[in-house]
């Protein structure tokens, strides 16, 4: 299986919104912005209109989506793995019963 990673990287903190909750989201010159930066944690959470965001913060880890099926996938960030194709061979080494196992936990916003 061929793997194509797409990396996207960032000086300040990234959030992932549903889709309906983009209109909502401020962008990077309001308090929106400011509450994200205030996440210190490798994730967290923050208001954004009637739901959350998550915040991946911490570091300013390169990040990419990566695939599972075709409506599911994971965020990987890269943190400790010597070139791509080790990321991606650990990646492909993941067990498909992790994912059925996991259970998807509501995010409450970081106080």
């Amino acid at each position: 299986m061929i793997m194509l990673l797409h990396w996207l990287s960032s000086k300040g903190p990234l959030i992932l919104l549903a889709h309906e909750l983009l209109a909502s989201w401020g962008g990077s010159d309001t308090e929106d912005y400011d509450r994200a930066c205030r996440v210190k944690d490798y994730l967290g959470a923050i208001e954004v209109g009637s739901a959350c965001g998550l915040i991946l913060g911490d570091e300013p880890l390169m990040i990419c989506w990566s695939e599972i099926s075709e409506k599911t996938g994971t965020v990987v960030r890269w943190r400790q793995a010597e070139n791509e194709t080790a990321m991606i061979n650990s990646l492909i080494e993941i067990p498909k019963s992790i994912w059925a196992s996991l259970s998807a936990q509501s995010l409450q916003p970081n106080s």
